[in-house]
């Protein structure tokens, strides 16, 4: 299963001081109804604060919506012209394309990271 594509939004949630319930919802941008996913304040006194929820409610969101633009760019940079005789090289390893990555090249593990659909 794939997940949603498109935009993500976060929808806070500020209770009262009386209310122990903190939960931001993380919604479809291009359908407000649709109800992705919930970040919330547990109710312990070694949880995570009010602040820090919607912190990460935000960086989630931050993160989804930012990941396939990424994934392009780190794409149209994995082999660049590095020498006079134009061979293309990866900028991490310097191996050229014709050689692949090395087998330790960050730049390779970076890109298969990203590419993860777990």
């Amino acid at each position: 299963m794939e997940h949603t594509k498109g935009k993500w939004e976060v929808e806070l949630n500020r209770p009262s001081s009386s209310d122990y319930k903190n939960v931001h919802k993380i919604r479809d941008g291009s359908s407000k109804l649709r109800l992705l996913a919930e970040v919330m304040t547990p109710e312990t006194q070694s949880a995570i604060n009010k602040e820090e929820a919607e912190a990460n409610a935000r960086r989630i969101v931050q993160c989804v919506n930012s990941h396939d633009g990424l994934v392009e760019a780190l794409k149209a940079r994995e082999w660049i012209a590095m020498d006079t005789l134009a061979k293309f090289r990866c900028p991490t390893c310097m191996n050229s394309k014709k050689n692949g990555h090395r087998h330790d090249c960050k730049f390779k593990a970076a890109l298969a990271e990203a590419e993860k659909t777990e």
